[in-house]
């Protein structure tokens, strides 16, 4: 029996969220490691490199990955889908080595101003040969995931997560390698597996590429170049101005904080990579049934659509309220006293993610019309920019919780935008209602689970009260999400049925 879009997303979804759990789960396995062999100020420099990784991997991959994923359902046949794929595969690799000497020789002059009190060689240099090789991994991943292929997905994340974390723990603890010793490992199974990747796809001869293909990628891919950098930069901000403002100490103390409150983001990202392909084909469906006069089925299956694009901010809400109920308990126990005062900036970082899930599916419409694209980068860079002034502003008056709330403040900005920007890009009609009960509900459930935290002594009276406020909220979110006990027993149903057959299409 086909299943519904909700079902194709809890199914997919799931899959693709174990994924990301396990590798966001790598981090927690990892915390109390370095919180003892690397401290406040070793921690501070693993969460500063980090995102600064990402930013120079968005400018090597040029946006082509989100042209890679979109692009590829356009092509005709097999022969023109690896004429495609080969042409961005060579182009990337010779621009992402271009770009890798490039950076390494303005590096050190860029570290000075970015990357206070952190040396360029060797871990800002190792972080940008990490971040190059990351885009061919990660491009993989992304055929997966518009070939709906979530098993072979979940597989090789997980060869690559595991890889990762065994790398990690000889290198930083066997090895006593430090920070070093954990770029350099991340580094080493990011090349293994890139070069993976590269067989499986085997891309045709450099010779067989077509600028038309390039062009039409690049044309598709670089207007999203400013916005990704600018997301990155946002999600930066925090940290950075922590660094420059209060010391790598703090910035250390805090990223723990960012680390146990950016588990929801797993979620976020896992369902959104699910809901994409979905949204893509569910819309050209109704707009097919809609040329050909079935009115009634293109009605129905835009109905699906605007459902299911509830369901993504409904469960990273929900996700975010558990992690948030246990994140006091979590930290005082994998990590030592000083980074104890890190649990105060999760349930705003919590809500940051929460903002960004919604900021997803109103993101859906506007990345299905390419005409409305290049509008998606002046709202991250306007984002981004608010966001920068106001963290500085609140970091020197109220510390690391003004940088938490300049976050959640600035990606609230973007979703709202963003809602305005989609809204009429596809015709979906939304009960506004229920969009609005769930956001007044997880709202509330943070700010009070937050007060129950700071106001109540023990831990297990504490924990029972959170647990209780925890409860009440997440059961009045899912009723007006629409979900029900049964979607979780059908989703286990689906997943085990696809774990028994992979390439099942029902």
């Amino acid at each position: 029996m086909a299943l519904t879009l909700g079902q194709r997303l809890f199914a997919h979804g799931g899959i693709y969220v174990a994924s990301r759990l396990a590798n966001r789960g790598m981090g927690i396995v990892l915390l109390p490691i370095y919180a003892h062999y690397l401290g406040t100020e070793g921690y501070g420099i693993v969460r500063i490199l980090a995102p600064f990784g990402v930013f120079a991997g968005l400018l090597f991959a040029q946006g082509l990955p989100a042209a890679w994923f979109r692009l590829r359902f356009d092509q005709e046949g097999f022969s023109e889908l690896k004429v495609f794929e080969s042409t961005v595969i060579w182009y990337l690799i010779a621009s992402t080595t271009l770009g890798v000497v490039l950076v390494s020789y303005f590096g050190g002059a860029i570290s000075q101003w970015i990357t206070k009190g952190i040396p360029f060689f060797p871990l800002g240099f190792l972080t940008i040969v990490g971040a190059g090789l990351s885009v061919f991994a990660n491009l993989y991943e992304r055929k997966l995931q518009a070939e709906q292929r979530p098993v072979a997905f979940s597989i090789y994340s997980g060869i690559r997560t595991l890889s990762t974390l065994l790398t990690i723990i000889l290198f930083v603890v066997t090895f006593q390698w430090g920070v070093f010793g954990k770029i350099s490992a991340e580094v080493l199974c990011t090349g293994i597996l890139a070069s993976v990747a590269f067989l499986i796809i085997r891309p045709s001869s450099p010779w067989e590429s077509s600028t038309a293909r390039l062009k039409e990628a690049l044309d598709f891919g670089l207007p999203l170049v400013p916005h990704s950098l600018a997301i990155t930069t946002n999600e930066m901000v925090g940290i950075l101005v922590i660094n420059s403002e209060l010391g790598l100490e703090n910035a250390g103390i805090y990223g723990v904080g960012l680390t146990i409150g950016a588990v929801s983001s797993v979620l976020t990202v896992g369902l959104n990579q699910a809901f994409s392909p979905i949204f893509v084909k569910a819309v050209r469906e109704s707009e097919k049934a809609e040329s050909r006069g079935d009115s009634q089925l293109a009605s129905e299956i835009r109905s699906q659509v605007a459902r299911s694009n509830l369901l993504m901010p409904a469960l990273v809400g929900c996700f975010a309220l558990a992690i948030t109920t246990i994140s006091k308990e979590t930290i005082y126990f994998l990590t030592p006293e000083e980074f104890h005062l890190s649990w105060k900036v999760v349930a705003p970082i919590s809500g940051a993610v929460i903002a960004i899930s919604f900021y997803n599916s109103f993101n859906q419409s506007v990345f299905y019309n390419p005409k409305r694209i290049r509008w998606v980068a002046f709202v991250s860079i306007f984002t981004a920019a608010v966001n920068l002034g106001l963290c500085v502003f609140l970091v020197r008056e109220f510390g690391l919780m003004g940088a938490a709330f300049s976050g959640l403040i600035s990606n609230t900005i973007m979703a709202l935008l963003i809602f305005c920007l989609g809204k009429s890009a596809t015709d979906l009609t939304y009960r506004w209602t229920n969009w609005l009960g769930v956001i007044g509900l997880i709202s509330m459930g943070l700010t009070i689970i937050w007060f129950l935290d700071t106001s109540i002594e023990g831990v297990i009276p504490c924990l029972l009260a959170k647990v209780m406020t925890l409860t009440f909220f997440v059961y009045g979110v899912f009723n007006l999400a629409g979900v029900a006990p049964r979607h979780a027993f059908r989703f286990a149903s689906n997943l085990s049925e696809r774990i028994r057959s992979p390439h099942s299409k029902k």
